[in-house]
Protein backbone atom coordinates (compact mmCIF):
# COMPACT_ATOMS: atom_id res chain seq x y z
CA UNK A 1 0.00 0.00 0.00
CA UNK A 2 2.52 2.25 1.04
CA UNK A 3 4.23 1.67 -2.26
CA UNK A 4 1.66 2.92 -4.30
CA UNK A 5 0.94 6.01 -2.29
CA UNK A 6 4.39 6.81 -2.98
CA UNK A 7 4.07 6.38 -6.37
CA UNK A 8 1.21 9.25 -6.70
CA UNK A 9 2.82 11.54 -4.09
CA UNK A 10 6.77 10.87 -6.28
CA UNK A 11 4.52 12.10 -9.65
CA UNK A 12 3.91 15.18 -8.21
CA UNK A 13 7.54 15.29 -6.60
CA UNK A 14 8.83 15.09 -9.95
CA UNK A 15 6.98 17.95 -11.14
CA UNK A 16 8.39 19.99 -8.51
CA UNK A 17 4.37 20.98 -8.01
CA UNK A 18 2.52 22.25 -3.91
CA UNK A 19 -0.68 20.36 -3.74
CA UNK A 20 -2.21 23.08 -4.52
CA UNK A 21 -0.16 23.95 -8.02
CA UNK A 22 -0.80 20.11 -8.72
CA UNK A 23 -4.57 20.16 -7.45
CA UNK A 24 -5.17 23.06 -9.69
CA UNK A 25 -4.08 21.31 -13.12
CA UNK A 26 -5.98 18.16 -11.95
CA UNK A 27 -8.93 20.01 -11.58
CA UNK A 28 -9.64 19.05 -7.95
CA UNK A 29 -8.59 20.87 -4.65
CA UNK A 30 -5.76 20.21 -2.70
CA UNK A 31 -7.17 18.81 0.54
CA UNK A 32 -9.03 16.30 -2.21
CA UNK A 33 -5.27 15.53 -3.49
CA UNK A 34 -3.78 15.00 -0.31
CA UNK A 35 -5.91 12.50 0.54
CA UNK A 36 -5.83 10.38 -2.46
CA UNK A 37 -1.89 10.27 -1.84
CA UNK A 38 -2.81 9.16 1.68
CA UNK A 39 -5.29 6.71 0.89
CA UNK A 40 -7.84 8.18 2.93
CA UNK A 41 -10.27 8.60 -0.50
CA UNK A 42 -10.35 6.91 -3.92
CA UNK A 43 -10.04 8.52 -7.45
CA UNK A 44 -12.85 7.88 -9.26
CA UNK A 45 -12.25 6.46 -13.04
CA UNK A 46 -12.33 10.11 -15.10
CA UNK A 47 -9.49 11.54 -11.77
CA UNK A 48 -7.71 8.61 -12.50
CA UNK A 49 -7.66 9.93 -16.37
CA UNK A 50 -6.66 13.16 -15.50
CA UNK A 51 -3.85 12.17 -13.13
CA UNK A 52 -2.24 10.07 -15.80
CA UNK A 53 -2.43 12.85 -18.31
CA UNK A 54 -1.47 15.49 -15.56
CA UNK A 55 1.53 13.58 -14.52
CA UNK A 56 2.29 11.67 -18.06
CA UNK A 57 2.12 8.36 -16.51
CA UNK A 58 0.34 4.73 -16.67
CA UNK A 59 -2.28 4.28 -14.03
CA UNK A 60 0.49 1.36 -12.80
CA UNK A 61 3.09 3.95 -12.56
CA UNK A 62 0.98 6.11 -10.17
CA UNK A 63 -0.08 3.22 -8.30
CA UNK A 64 -3.35 3.57 -9.03
CA UNK A 65 -4.29 -0.02 -10.94
CA UNK A 66 -6.57 -2.81 -8.87
CA UNK A 67 -7.22 -0.36 -5.71
CA UNK A 68 -9.52 1.95 -7.21
CA UNK A 69 -12.79 1.59 -9.06
CA UNK A 70 -12.14 1.91 -13.04
CA UNK A 71 -14.31 3.02 -15.79
CA UNK A 72 -15.27 -0.63 -16.71
CA UNK A 73 -16.58 -1.08 -13.11
CA UNK A 74 -18.18 2.27 -12.83
CA UNK A 75 -20.68 2.10 -16.20
CA UNK A 76 -21.74 5.52 -14.33
CA UNK A 77 -18.70 7.71 -14.25
CA UNK A 78 -19.22 11.34 -15.19
CA UNK A 79 -17.70 11.70 -18.76
CA UNK A 80 -14.45 14.46 -19.09
CA UNK A 81 -17.11 17.22 -21.27
CA UNK A 82 -19.59 16.83 -18.63
CA UNK A 83 -17.58 17.77 -15.61
CA UNK A 84 -15.52 20.05 -17.63
CA UNK A 85 -18.59 22.19 -18.17
CA UNK A 86 -18.73 25.28 -16.41
CA UNK A 87 -22.12 27.24 -16.22
CA UNK A 88 -21.09 29.18 -13.66
CA UNK A 89 -22.97 26.75 -10.95
CA UNK A 90 -20.16 24.70 -10.10
CA UNK A 91 -19.34 26.81 -6.66
CA UNK A 92 -22.64 26.22 -5.64
CA UNK A 93 -22.87 22.29 -6.62
CA UNK A 94 -19.91 22.40 -4.59
CA UNK A 95 -20.69 23.36 -1.40
CA UNK A 96 -24.19 21.06 -1.65
CA UNK A 97 -24.14 17.56 -0.79
CA UNK A 98 -27.15 16.56 -1.53
CA UNK A 99 -27.25 17.76 -5.37
CA UNK A 100 -23.34 15.97 -5.48
CA UNK A 101 -25.23 12.70 -3.90
CA UNK A 102 -28.47 12.72 -6.26
CA UNK A 103 -26.23 13.50 -9.74
CA UNK A 104 -24.06 10.38 -8.48
CA UNK A 105 -28.12 8.34 -7.50
CA UNK A 106 -29.91 9.50 -11.77
CA UNK A 107 -26.81 8.97 -13.62
CA UNK A 108 -26.54 5.08 -12.06
CA UNK A 109 -27.27 2.92 -15.00
CA UNK A 110 -30.96 1.25 -13.67
CA UNK A 111 -29.48 -2.17 -15.35
CA UNK A 112 -26.53 -2.35 -13.23
CA UNK A 113 -27.10 -4.91 -10.21
CA UNK A 114 -23.43 -4.21 -8.86
CA UNK A 115 -24.98 -1.51 -5.92
CA UNK A 116 -21.51 -2.10 -3.81
CA UNK A 117 -20.29 0.38 -6.83
CA UNK A 118 -22.76 2.50 -6.00
CA UNK A 119 -22.50 3.08 -2.68
CA UNK A 120 -18.72 2.94 -2.41
CA UNK A 121 -19.03 6.32 -4.75
CA UNK A 122 -21.70 7.53 -2.34
CA UNK A 123 -19.47 6.96 0.54
CA UNK A 124 -16.91 8.68 -1.36
CA UNK A 125 -18.71 11.82 -2.37
CA UNK A 126 -19.53 12.27 1.74
CA UNK A 127 -15.96 11.74 2.72
CA UNK A 128 -14.76 14.09 0.33
CA UNK A 129 -17.45 16.60 1.11
CA UNK A 130 -16.54 16.50 4.87
CA UNK A 131 -12.69 16.76 4.63
CA UNK A 132 -13.66 20.28 2.98
CA UNK A 133 -15.47 21.60 5.72
CA UNK A 134 -12.49 24.05 6.52
CA UNK A 135 -12.39 25.37 2.88
CA UNK A 136 -16.10 26.28 1.89
CA UNK A 137 -19.14 27.61 3.68
CA UNK A 138 -21.80 24.87 3.20
CA UNK A 139 -25.16 25.34 2.02
CA UNK A 140 -26.84 22.42 3.04
CA UNK A 141 -24.94 20.17 5.44
CA UNK A 142 -24.15 16.51 5.65
CA UNK A 143 -26.62 15.69 8.06
CA UNK A 144 -29.43 16.90 5.78
CA UNK A 145 -28.32 15.63 3.18
CA UNK A 146 -27.82 12.20 4.49
CA UNK A 147 -31.61 12.75 5.61
CA UNK A 148 -33.09 12.93 2.11
CA UNK A 149 -31.08 10.56 0.69
CA UNK A 150 -32.32 8.00 3.37
CA UNK A 151 -35.51 9.37 2.82
CA UNK A 152 -35.94 8.52 -1.41
CA UNK A 153 -37.17 5.29 -1.34
CA UNK A 154 -40.06 6.02 1.12
CA UNK A 155 -41.29 9.27 -0.46
CA UNK A 156 -40.23 8.28 -4.26
CA UNK A 157 -41.26 5.16 -4.30
CA UNK A 158 -43.57 4.57 -1.39
CA UNK A 159 -41.74 2.07 0.32
CA UNK A 160 -43.84 1.82 3.60
CA UNK A 161 -43.05 -0.75 6.77
CA UNK A 162 -46.37 -2.12 6.74
CA UNK A 163 -46.20 -4.00 3.74
CA UNK A 164 -44.23 -4.69 0.15
CA UNK A 165 -45.24 -1.68 -2.50
CA UNK A 166 -43.21 -2.81 -5.84
CA UNK A 167 -45.38 -0.14 -7.96
CA UNK A 168 -41.96 0.71 -9.51
CA UNK A 169 -39.45 -1.83 -11.46
CA UNK A 170 -37.19 -3.80 -8.80
CA UNK A 171 -34.14 -1.76 -10.49
CA UNK A 172 -34.95 1.16 -10.00
CA UNK A 173 -36.51 0.43 -5.87
CA UNK A 174 -32.87 -1.30 -5.29
CA UNK A 175 -30.72 1.55 -6.70
CA UNK A 176 -32.64 3.59 -4.53
CA UNK A 177 -32.60 1.57 -1.46
CA UNK A 178 -29.07 1.28 -2.23
CA UNK A 179 -28.13 4.72 -1.44
CA UNK A 180 -30.92 4.93 1.14
CA UNK A 181 -29.05 2.45 3.54
CA UNK A 182 -25.69 4.04 2.91
CA UNK A 183 -26.76 6.90 4.19
CA UNK A 184 -28.72 5.29 7.05
CA UNK A 185 -25.77 3.65 8.20
CA UNK A 186 -23.97 7.45 8.36
CA UNK A 187 -27.36 8.38 10.56
CA UNK A 188 -26.88 5.52 12.72
CA UNK A 189 -23.60 6.97 14.14
CA UNK A 190 -24.91 9.90 15.28
CA UNK A 191 -27.99 10.80 17.57
CA UNK A 192 -30.82 9.94 15.50
CA UNK A 193 -31.33 6.33 16.62
CA UNK A 194 -35.36 6.25 16.40
CA UNK A 195 -35.59 7.97 13.18
CA UNK A 196 -32.84 5.45 11.33
CA UNK A 197 -34.93 2.90 12.73
CA UNK A 198 -37.87 3.57 11.38
CA UNK A 199 -36.83 4.59 8.05
CA UNK A 200 -34.85 1.30 7.74
CA UNK A 201 -38.23 -0.75 8.91
CA UNK A 202 -40.02 0.82 5.86
CA UNK A 203 -37.56 -0.68 3.57
CA UNK A 204 -37.84 -4.07 4.44
CA UNK A 205 -41.40 -5.71 3.27
CA UNK A 206 -40.38 -4.74 0.08
CA UNK A 207 -36.84 -5.74 -0.23
CA UNK A 208 -37.86 -9.13 1.63
CA UNK A 209 -40.48 -9.54 -1.66
CA UNK A 210 -37.64 -8.89 -4.06
CA UNK A 211 -35.44 -11.23 -3.07
CA UNK A 212 -38.25 -14.14 -3.16
CA UNK A 213 -38.47 -13.24 -6.85
CA UNK A 214 -37.82 -15.27 -9.75
CA UNK A 215 -34.92 -13.27 -10.80
CA UNK A 216 -31.71 -14.39 -9.88
CA UNK A 217 -30.20 -11.30 -9.97
CA UNK A 218 -32.54 -8.96 -8.26
CA UNK A 219 -32.68 -11.67 -5.45
CA UNK A 220 -28.96 -11.74 -4.31
CA UNK A 221 -28.98 -7.63 -5.12
CA UNK A 222 -32.05 -7.53 -2.29
CA UNK A 223 -30.48 -9.90 -0.36
CA UNK A 224 -27.69 -8.03 0.14
CA UNK A 225 -29.35 -4.68 0.82
CA UNK A 226 -31.67 -6.51 2.97
CA UNK A 227 -28.76 -8.52 4.88
CA UNK A 228 -27.31 -4.50 4.98
CA UNK A 229 -31.13 -3.21 6.75
CA UNK A 230 -30.99 -6.21 8.72
CA UNK A 231 -27.80 -5.49 10.26
CA UNK A 232 -28.88 -1.93 11.10
CA UNK A 233 -31.73 -2.39 13.05
CA UNK A 234 -30.00 -5.14 14.96
CA UNK A 235 -27.59 -2.60 15.91
CA UNK A 236 -30.13 0.29 16.59
CA UNK A 237 -33.11 -3.14 18.43
CA UNK A 238 -30.16 -2.81 21.00
CA UNK A 239 -31.09 0.44 22.29
CA UNK A 240 -34.63 0.83 21.16
CA UNK A 241 -36.28 -2.65 21.61
CA UNK A 242 -33.96 -4.94 23.74
CA UNK A 243 -31.39 -7.70 23.04
CA UNK A 244 -34.09 -10.47 22.09
CA UNK A 245 -35.01 -8.61 19.13
CA UNK A 246 -31.60 -7.70 18.42
CA UNK A 247 -30.37 -11.33 18.18
CA UNK A 248 -33.91 -11.79 16.15
CA UNK A 249 -32.29 -9.28 13.72
CA UNK A 250 -29.57 -10.85 13.33
CA UNK A 251 -30.69 -14.72 12.98
CA UNK A 252 -31.85 -13.40 9.86
CA UNK A 253 -28.88 -11.39 8.58
CA UNK A 254 -26.95 -14.47 8.66
CA UNK A 255 -29.85 -16.24 6.59
CA UNK A 256 -29.92 -13.38 4.31
CA UNK A 257 -26.17 -12.65 3.59
CA UNK A 258 -26.34 -16.43 2.45
CA UNK A 259 -28.78 -15.99 -0.23
CA UNK A 260 -27.06 -12.82 -1.14
CA UNK A 261 -23.89 -15.13 -1.23
CA UNK A 262 -21.39 -12.47 -0.02
CA UNK A 263 -18.64 -14.09 2.00
CA UNK A 264 -17.83 -10.52 3.53
CA UNK A 265 -21.40 -9.86 4.27
CA UNK A 266 -21.62 -13.35 5.75
CA UNK A 267 -18.98 -13.22 7.94
CA UNK A 268 -20.21 -9.40 9.50
CA UNK A 269 -23.20 -10.80 9.89
CA UNK A 270 -21.77 -13.38 12.28
CA UNK A 271 -19.34 -10.84 13.70
CA UNK A 272 -22.51 -9.06 14.77
CA UNK A 273 -24.35 -12.05 15.70
CA UNK A 274 -21.60 -12.43 18.61
CA UNK A 275 -22.50 -8.96 19.60
CA UNK A 276 -26.44 -9.53 19.79
CA UNK A 277 -25.31 -13.00 22.38
CA UNK A 278 -22.55 -10.73 24.21
CA UNK A 279 -25.28 -7.73 25.20
CA UNK A 280 -27.70 -10.36 25.92
CA UNK A 281 -25.50 -12.44 28.37
CA UNK A 282 -25.41 -15.54 26.18
CA UNK A 283 -21.60 -15.52 25.96
CA UNK A 284 -21.19 -19.22 24.96
CA UNK A 285 -22.96 -18.42 21.84
CA UNK A 286 -21.62 -14.51 21.23
CA UNK A 287 -17.99 -17.00 21.24
CA UNK A 288 -19.24 -19.59 18.93
CA UNK A 289 -20.93 -17.23 16.54
CA UNK A 290 -17.36 -15.22 16.32
CA UNK A 291 -15.78 -18.56 16.11
CA UNK A 292 -17.63 -19.53 13.18
CA UNK A 293 -16.65 -15.75 11.67
CA UNK A 294 -13.13 -16.60 12.40
CA UNK A 295 -13.01 -20.22 10.76
CA UNK A 296 -14.93 -19.00 7.45
CA UNK A 297 -12.45 -15.85 7.43
CA UNK A 298 -9.29 -18.18 7.41
CA UNK A 299 -10.39 -21.44 5.75
CA UNK A 300 -13.64 -20.90 3.58
CA UNK A 301 -12.86 -19.05 1.13
CA UNK A 302 -10.48 -18.87 -2.03
CA UNK A 303 -10.41 -15.34 -2.24
CA UNK A 304 -8.58 -13.87 0.58
CA UNK A 305 -10.42 -11.03 2.52
CA UNK A 306 -8.93 -7.75 3.47
CA UNK A 307 -7.11 -7.15 6.68
CA UNK A 308 -9.26 -5.01 8.09
CA UNK A 309 -12.05 -7.63 8.06
CA UNK A 310 -9.23 -9.83 10.16
CA UNK A 311 -9.10 -7.43 12.30
CA UNK A 312 -12.35 -6.49 12.64
CA UNK A 313 -12.93 -10.42 13.34
CA UNK A 314 -9.90 -10.93 15.85
CA UNK A 315 -11.25 -7.76 18.31
CA UNK A 316 -14.44 -9.55 18.64
CA UNK A 317 -12.88 -12.71 19.22
CA UNK A 318 -10.38 -11.58 21.58
CA UNK A 319 -13.09 -10.11 23.53
CA UNK A 320 -15.05 -13.34 23.84
CA UNK A 321 -12.39 -14.91 24.67
CA UNK A 322 -11.30 -12.98 27.76
CA UNK A 323 -15.17 -13.26 28.61
CA UNK A 324 -14.76 -16.78 28.99
CA UNK A 325 -11.38 -16.91 30.76
CA UNK A 326 -9.09 -17.89 27.91
CA UNK A 327 -6.51 -15.57 28.69
CA UNK A 328 -3.74 -16.24 26.60
CA UNK A 329 -5.80 -17.20 23.72
CA UNK A 330 -7.53 -13.53 23.63
CA UNK A 331 -4.17 -11.97 24.36
CA UNK A 332 -2.99 -13.59 20.88
CA UNK A 333 -5.98 -13.07 19.00
CA UNK A 334 -6.07 -9.32 19.94
CA UNK A 335 -2.52 -9.13 18.70
CA UNK A 336 -3.81 -10.08 15.37
CA UNK A 337 -6.27 -7.66 15.30
CA UNK A 338 -3.85 -5.02 15.87
CA UNK A 339 -1.24 -6.45 13.10
CA UNK A 340 -4.10 -7.22 10.51
CA UNK A 341 -5.40 -3.42 11.38
CA UNK A 342 -1.49 -1.92 10.60
CA UNK A 343 -1.60 -3.87 6.98
CA UNK A 344 -4.47 -3.22 5.40
CA UNK A 345 -3.99 -1.66 2.10
CA UNK A 346 -4.99 2.00 2.54
CA UNK A 347 -7.55 3.55 -0.31
CA UNK A 348 -8.33 -0.13 -0.55
CA UNK A 349 -12.35 -0.13 -1.21
CA UNK A 350 -13.98 -0.98 2.32
CA UNK A 351 -17.95 -1.36 2.33
CA UNK A 352 -19.59 0.80 4.44
CA UNK A 353 -21.12 -1.85 6.52
CA UNK A 354 -17.91 -3.85 7.90
CA UNK A 355 -17.87 -0.58 10.80
CA UNK A 356 -14.54 -1.04 11.80
CA UNK A 357 -11.97 1.68 12.37
CA UNK A 358 -9.43 2.15 15.14
CA UNK A 359 -11.81 3.45 17.43
CA UNK A 360 -13.85 0.43 17.77
CA UNK A 361 -10.46 -1.84 17.21
CA UNK A 362 -9.48 0.16 20.79
CA UNK A 363 -12.69 -0.63 22.28
CA UNK A 364 -12.19 -3.92 21.68
CA UNK A 365 -8.93 -3.71 22.91
CA UNK A 366 -10.31 -2.18 26.16
CA UNK A 367 -12.97 -4.54 27.16
CA UNK A 368 -10.60 -7.41 26.76
CA UNK A 369 -8.48 -6.31 29.48
CA UNK A 370 -11.41 -5.45 31.13
CA UNK A 371 -12.45 -8.68 31.23
CA UNK A 372 -9.26 -10.42 31.75
CA UNK A 373 -8.90 -8.16 34.95
CA UNK A 374 -6.31 -6.00 33.80
CA UNK A 375 -7.99 -2.19 34.24
CA UNK A 376 -5.35 0.01 33.98
CA UNK A 377 -4.41 -1.74 30.68
CA UNK A 378 -8.02 -0.97 29.58
CA UNK A 379 -8.63 2.09 30.75
CA UNK A 380 -5.71 3.44 28.70
CA UNK A 381 -6.97 1.93 25.75
CA UNK A 382 -10.36 3.61 26.74
CA UNK A 383 -9.12 6.79 26.32
CA UNK A 384 -7.04 6.34 23.12
CA UNK A 385 -10.30 5.25 21.46
CA UNK A 386 -12.25 8.33 22.70
CA UNK A 387 -9.71 10.36 21.27
CA UNK A 388 -10.45 9.22 17.57
CA UNK A 389 -11.94 11.67 15.33
CA UNK A 390 -14.21 8.35 14.07
CA UNK A 391 -15.98 7.32 17.23
CA UNK A 392 -20.07 6.88 16.97
CA UNK A 393 -22.24 8.79 19.74
CA UNK A 394 -23.73 5.18 20.92
CA UNK A 395 -19.52 4.04 21.25
CA UNK A 396 -19.06 7.17 22.92
CA UNK A 397 -21.55 7.03 25.76
CA UNK A 398 -20.72 3.35 25.91
CA UNK A 399 -17.06 4.21 26.47
CA UNK A 400 -17.74 6.60 29.43
CA UNK A 401 -20.18 4.26 31.36
CA UNK A 402 -17.69 1.41 30.64
CA UNK A 403 -14.23 3.30 32.22
CA UNK A 404 -16.40 3.72 35.03
CA UNK A 405 -16.52 0.51 35.54
CA UNK A 406 -12.50 0.18 34.81
CA UNK A 407 -12.57 2.39 37.42
CA UNK A 408 -14.38 0.35 39.96
CA UNK A 409 -12.25 -2.61 39.11
CA UNK A 410 -8.82 -1.37 39.27
CA UNK A 411 -6.85 -1.99 42.24
CA UNK A 412 -3.59 -0.57 41.52
CA UNK A 413 -3.97 2.48 42.70
CA UNK A 414 -7.43 4.41 44.91
CA UNK A 415 -10.10 5.25 42.75
CA UNK A 416 -10.95 8.47 41.82
CA UNK A 417 -14.00 9.65 42.51
CA UNK A 418 -14.54 13.20 41.29
CA UNK A 419 -13.27 11.19 37.77
CA UNK A 420 -15.83 8.73 37.52
CA UNK A 421 -18.74 11.19 38.74
CA UNK A 422 -17.49 13.33 35.66
CA UNK A 423 -17.26 10.37 33.00
CA UNK A 424 -20.47 9.16 34.31
CA UNK A 425 -22.55 12.27 34.32
CA UNK A 426 -21.95 12.30 30.94
CA UNK A 427 -22.63 8.63 30.64
CA UNK A 428 -26.00 8.91 32.21
CA UNK A 429 -27.02 12.05 29.92
CA UNK A 430 -25.71 10.53 26.48
CA UNK A 431 -27.99 7.75 27.07
CA UNK A 432 -30.73 9.64 27.71
CA UNK A 433 -30.21 11.93 24.48
CA UNK A 434 -29.86 8.58 22.56
CA UNK A 435 -33.12 7.26 24.32
CA UNK A 436 -31.12 4.50 24.93
CA UNK A 437 -32.94 1.29 26.81
CA UNK A 438 -29.03 -0.65 26.70
CA UNK A 439 -27.02 2.53 27.82
CA UNK A 440 -29.59 4.01 30.28
CA UNK A 441 -29.17 0.49 31.98
CA UNK A 442 -25.57 0.18 31.91
CA UNK A 443 -25.15 4.15 33.54
CA UNK A 444 -27.59 2.61 36.64
CA UNK A 445 -25.27 -0.40 37.00
CA UNK A 446 -22.32 2.39 36.99
CA UNK A 447 -23.72 4.23 39.44
CA UNK A 448 -24.76 1.12 41.55
CA UNK A 449 -21.08 0.38 41.51
CA UNK A 450 -19.82 4.08 42.61
CA UNK A 451 -22.78 3.64 45.19
CA UNK A 452 -21.08 0.47 47.06
CA UNK A 453 -17.60 1.95 46.18
CA UNK A 454 -18.30 4.92 48.45
CA UNK A 455 -21.18 4.52 50.68
CA UNK A 456 -23.40 7.19 51.93
CA UNK A 457 -21.12 9.82 50.03
CA UNK A 458 -23.14 13.12 49.28
CA UNK A 459 -21.85 13.86 46.04
CA UNK A 460 -22.51 10.13 44.62
CA UNK A 461 -26.22 10.09 46.32
CA UNK A 462 -26.98 13.21 44.64
CA UNK A 463 -26.41 12.18 41.46
CA UNK A 464 -29.76 10.24 41.82
CA UNK A 465 -31.45 13.05 40.42
CA UNK A 466 -29.94 12.23 37.10
CA UNK A 467 -31.68 9.28 37.16
CA UNK A 468 -34.80 9.41 35.32
CA UNK A 469 -36.14 8.17 32.00
CA UNK A 470 -36.67 10.48 29.06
Amino acid sequence: MQRALSKLAAARARKHWTLEQAAEYIGTNANTLYRWEKGKAMPRAYNIEKLCEVYEAAASDLGLEGNYITAEQNTSAPTETTEAADDGLNPWRKQDLTLRLMKLLWQWPRRNTRYHLLQAQIVQETEEYSSMSQEIEYLIGRREALHCLAFLPIELCGLSKLGPILNYPAEEILTQCAAGVTACWYLHRGKELALTSHIVESYLPTLKAIAKSSSSQHRKAAADLLTQCVLLKAALARHLEGTREAISYMQQAVTYSKVAENAMLHIIALRTLSIAYYYANQWKQALQAVEEATYLLEHAYATPMPKLLHSCVYAVLANRQALNGQKQDALTSLGQAHTTFHQQTTGEPIPIWVGHDQGILLGNDAMTHFHLGLQKEALGSFAQSLETQTATEVSRVETWLDQVLAEMHREDKPRDMDWCIKHWTQGIEGAKVLQSKELFNEAIRAYTAMRAAWPGEKQITQLRELVVRW
